[in-house]
């Protein structure tokens, strides 16, 4: 999958207002953990065949980032 269309859609999730391309990116770089975007298409791809590790992992610091963030605190 995309890594900036999964941020922005969480992102819309947890937060009231849109955040912005950079937010976007400061979020992304959770996910990928100072590699490519490609990184986290290669974690999801490994997950839906079967090898969940990669991607749980940059899902959980990702989320615990988002949720810690100071958007999340406007709700």
């Amino acid at each position: 999958g995309d890594p900036n269309i999964l941020v922005e859609e969480i992102a819309n999730l947890l937060y009231p207002e849109s955040i912005s391309a950079s937010r976007i990116n400061h979020f992304k770089s959770f996910l990928l953990d100072d590699f490519d975007d490609f990184y986290w298409t290669n974690a999801w791809a490994q997950y839906q065949g079967g090898d969940d590790t990669s991607a749980r992992n940059r899902l959980n610091a990702l989320i615990i980032a988002m949720v810690n963030a100071v958007e999340f605190q406007l709700m």
